[in-house]
């Protein structure tokens, strides 16, 4: 929305790789401008778009980064996002095969 106070991705410790994250545009759910107060916004805009970060961490960097993302997007005001924490279970690095962490790293 413009007033957050950083940018996660580069805020985040630089122990954890830029590559392991994704950033997407969330299209057709948008929220009308109008449940944004103007102190929230940059620009005039009619709809306000939306973005999901998608962060795979070790369990013992969750806490750190959930902390990291709160405060860099915390601003009191209706609009300052959600976070949604679940383990993975399983990963598998198409390529090579690869599984567990090393298809992560």
């Amino acid at each position: 929305r413009g007033l957050q106070g950083g940018n996660v991705m580069t805020d985040i410790d630089r122990e954890v790789p830029a590559e392991y994250e994704s950033v997407s545009k969330i299209v057709n759910h948008l929220t009308p401008a109008s449940f944004a107060l103007s102190h929230s916004l940059t620009r005039p805009v009619f709809w306000i778009p939306k973005r999901m970060i998608q962060i795979v961490v070790p369990v013992s960097m969750k806490d750190e980064v959930v902390d990291l993302i709160m405060s860099v997007n915390r601003t009191g005001w209706m609009g300052d996002g959600k976070i949604f924490v679940s383990p993975i279970g399983e990963s598998v690095r198409i390529r090579t095969g690869e599984r567990g962490t090393d298809s992560v790293l």
